[in-house]
């Protein structure tokens, strides 16, 4: 299984990187898992544990250039095998609207493509479902 953690910062990019990865995992249950965003950098131990243990990999799903969702992966030495960057998938620009989803459809495309590229699912068994 595959881990994925959206930044889930308080912009309208953070906002749908968890709405990204919440989509994710509801296409594809039991392939993708959801890394808790604040239990690795807070350093709690079921949550880091999990994060070791129950995933052969690790994608960032980060907002902006800050690149929070990587920073707290690294912070458990658990790095992430890709990073993603909203503002670059479909011409995603970041403001102050949580409610704004435009571009959220290639976001979730791209969260997906990821999780192949790490070992899910390969293309032609999405395609016959």
């Amino acid at each position: 299984m595959i881990g994925v953690m959206p930044c889930s910062g308080a912009c309208n990019v953070g906002q749908m990187s968890t709405k990204a990865v919440v989509e994710a995992i509801q296409r594809r249950p039991g392939e993708i898992g959801f890394v808790c965003a604040l239990g690795l950098p807070l350093q709690i131990p079921g949550i880091i544990k999990k994060a070791h243990e129950n995933y052969t990999g690790h994608i960032a799903v980060n907002g902006c250039h800050v690149s929070c969702a990587t920073k707290a992966l690294e912070s458990v030495d658990a790095d992430p095998a890709a990073s993603l960057l909203v503002t670059h998938v479909g011409g995603i620009e970041k403001n102050g609207d949580l409610t704004d989803e435009s571009g959220l459809p290639a976001l979730i495309d791209s969260v997906l493509a990821a999780v192949d590229g790490l070992g899910g699912r390969e293309p032609q068994a999405r395609a016959q479902e």
